[in-house]
């Protein structure tokens, strides 16, 4: 499940992320379940 072990194929990814993915390419899934947009880092850190 989820394709082999190479480097390319690896991504840490929670186990509900690691679920939805199967055997899907990492670009595939990243295309179907996009990052929801982050605010930008604040200059005061």
């Amino acid at each position: 499940m989820g394709g082999d072990n190479s480097l390319d194929n690896l991504a840490p990814a929670h186990r509900r992320c690691n679920s939805s993915r199967g055997a899907m390419p990492l670009d595939e899934w990243r295309k179907r379940y996009p990052l929801p947009n982050r605010a930008p880092p604040s200059r005061d850190w």
